[in-house]
């Protein structure tokens, strides 16, 4: 009987060593996943904008524009 005792305690720790290994692994990608997904935190932009206009430009302009417009 303690030989059979001292088996299930031998598997049962394995399975933890095994399970820990493998929750460790999990977080891990996890961690990876997330940090693709939103980002490194890092907000700065940067670029070049060029804004022209050669029109006639009357009238009065009211709302929120939250698309693009095409000229």
């Amino acid at each position: 009987m303690e030989i059979a005792s001292l088996v299930l305690s031998a598997m049962s720790t394995l399975a933890a060593v095994v399970s820990a290994i493998a929750a460790i692994g999990a977080k891990n990608e996890v961690k990876n996943l997330k940090n693709s997904i939103n980002g490194n935190g890092n907000t700065q932009v940067s670029g070049d904008v060029s804004v022209s206009n050669s029109g006639n430009n009357r009238g009065v302009i009211s709302g929120v524009n939250s698309g693009e417009i095409n000229m």
